[in-house]
């Protein structure tokens, strides 16, 4: 059974949506981490047919600390969602994040056109990591796919369990041990759909 899965994942790969992901670390993981993150990443996100190219970013680039909030409006749902940036460009910052509750360990803007659509609280992910007894890469890695999730998906609703979830549970921790922690199929369906642009043919 697991031959017939790798294999299937192989085989998907062929025709993967390609997402971009720039990243500014501000906290300065090692490079053993750094290569544990995006390995995870890589992991989850050809399970949902998604090939990632990571970049490193230069720190004082333009849109490495410029983080703009695109309101939703009704009846423009598509709209918004065509013109917002379908690359991700990511922040991970050190240190304690004032009027932040600890259980955050991150945030999206899924509809900004500019700057960085995703952020993420590096102290608050380490918190998590060592109160769940689970490495630093796993949880991070784990996090930023959740935040890129809402971005593709272009929403911060929450799914009532899995990596979509609100709160992770015990059982999203331990699902993340096991290595099966990933996106549900109609999530990935979606956010494939996001990429291809499909949908923003009227918008372009």
């Amino acid at each position: 059974m697991k031959t017939l899965v790798i294999a299937a994942l192989i085989m998907g790969t062929v025709n993967a949506e390609k997402l971009r992901i720039t990243v500014y670390d501000k906290a300065r993981a090692s490079h053993q981490v750094s290569e544990a993150i995006v390995f995870n990443l890589r992991r989850i996100f050809r399970n949902s047919g998604i090939e990632i190219e990571w970049v490193a970013g230069v720190p004082d680039a333009p849109e490495a600390t410029l983080m703009i909030y695109e309101p939703f409006r009704t009846g423009h749902e598509l709209e918004l969602a065509c013109h917002a940036r379908r690359d991700i460009a990511l922040d991970i910052v050190p240190g304690a994040v004032p009027g932040v509750k600890k259980q955050v360990l991150g945030m999206a803007q899924p509809l900004t056109r500019t700057g960085l659509n995703v952020r993420l609280f590096d102290e608050h992910i380490r918190e998590a990591a060592a109160r769940e007894n689970r490495t630093y890469a796993s949880v991070l890695s784990h996090a930023i796919a959740h935040e890129i999730g809402h971005v593709l998906l272009r929403s911060n609703t929450h799914a009532g369990r899995g990596l979509m979830s609100d709160v992770w549970t015990g059982r999203e921790y331990d699902w993340m041990a096991k290595e099966a922690l990933y996106f549900t199929d109609g999530e990935s369906r979606k956010m494939r759909v996001m990429l291809s642009g499909a949908a923003c043919s009227s918008f372009e």
